[in-house]
C-alpha cells in the first residue's frame, strides 16, 4: 500500500468533487479518467447468478438468447449482447490503478450484493477509500461504521426526496440535478449532508450547479470535471477586496 494514500473517502475531505458518470463500466473509461486524475469514478453494479457484474445494461432475465438493454428517456432504447465477457467486481478492482477511489452504485434490492462489495473489498491486495450510493437505501446500511468508505442516499424523484427526512444518519446525498434548487442544497447542508448532483452536461450547468450549494458535480464529459476540479485552485476573494 502507498504510504500516502488517503485513508478517508474524497467527498470528506475536498470541495468540489468531481465523478465522472459510468466511467468504471468498461476498463477504457476508467482508463481514461485514471489519466485526467477525477477525483471519484463511477460504476454501476448488479448481482447476477452469484456475481457481481459491473454495467449499467440491465438482463432480460432467462430469455432463450441472452440480451442485454438499457435506455435514455423513452425514445432512446438499445440492446447488447449478453453473451459476451462481461465486467466484475473483483477484476475492476485488480484493473484500478492504486488510488483510484471508485463509487458503486448498487443495482436491485438483493441484500447479497452489500455483503459482496464488502468481502471484494476487504480482499483487495490495496483498498484505496471507497463510496457506495444507491436508490435502494437499505443496501446501503451494511456499510455504515466503515471508516473508509463513505454512504451516498441517490434521489432521483420527489418522493425519495421527501423520504429522506425519514432517514437516520443521511451524510451524504446524490440527486437528479431536475431537483436540486439553492433551497433544496441549504436543506441538505443544514442536516450536514454532503451534496453531489447528476447528470451535469455542459459547464454552464455544472457552474449554476456550484452557485447554488452542489458540493460534488456528476457528468460523463472530462472537461467539465477538469473544470470542477480546478475551482479548488481558485483562492477565495475577501469581501472587502477591492475587485
Amino acid at each position: 500500500m502507498l504510504l500516502d494514500m488517503p485513508e478517508s473517502p474524497v467527498i470528506t475531505r475536498l470541495r468540489p468533487v468531481a465523478i465522472v458518470h459510468r466511467a468504471g463500466n468498461n476498463l477504457e473509461a476508467l482508463r481514461a479518467a485514471e489519466a485526467v486524475g477525477i477525483d471519484l469514478v463511477e460504476c454501476d453494479l448488479w448481482p447476477y447468478r452469484g456475481q457481481v457484474e459491473v454495467r449499467h445494461l440491465k438482463t432480460f432475465g432467462n430469455v432463450p438468447i441472452p440480451l442485454l438493454w438499457d435506455r435514455k428517456g423513452w425514445k432512446h432504447w438499445w440492446l447488447a449482447p449478453g453473451w459476451r465477457p462481461r465486467l466484475r467486481l473483483r477484476g475492476l478492482f485488480t484493473a484500478r490503478g492504486p488510488r483510484t477511489e471508485l463509487m458503486l452504485d448498487l443495482k436491485g434490492h438483493d441484500l447479497r450484493l452489500s455483503r459482496a462489495v464488502l468481502d471484494a473489498h476487504e480482499a483487495a491486495e490495496d483498498r484505496p477509500p471507497l463510496t457506495v450510493c444507491s436508490q435502494s437505501w437499505e443496501l446501503l446500511d451494511p456499510f455504515r461504521d466503515h471508516g473508509d468508505i463513505a454512504v451516498v442516499h441517490s434521489v432521483g424523484n420527489l418522493r425519495q426526496l421527501r423520504r429522506l427526512d425519514s432517514q437516520p444518519g443521511v451524510s451524504a446525498v446524490s440527486i437528479d440535478r431536475r431537483l436540486l434548487s439553492r433551497a433544496v442544497a441549504d436543506e441538505l447542508h443544514g442536516r450536514g449532508c454532503f451534496v453531489m448532483t447528476w447528470s451535469v452536461e455542459t459547464w454552464p450547468q455544472a457552474e449554476m450547479l456550484l452557485d447554488i450549494g452542489a458540493d460534488g458535480i456528476i457528468s460523463s464529459d472530462l472537461e467539465v470535471l477538469r473544470r470542477v476540479m480546478a475551482q479548488r485552485a481558485t483562492p477565495a476573494v475577501p469581501a472587502d477586496h477591492p475587485a
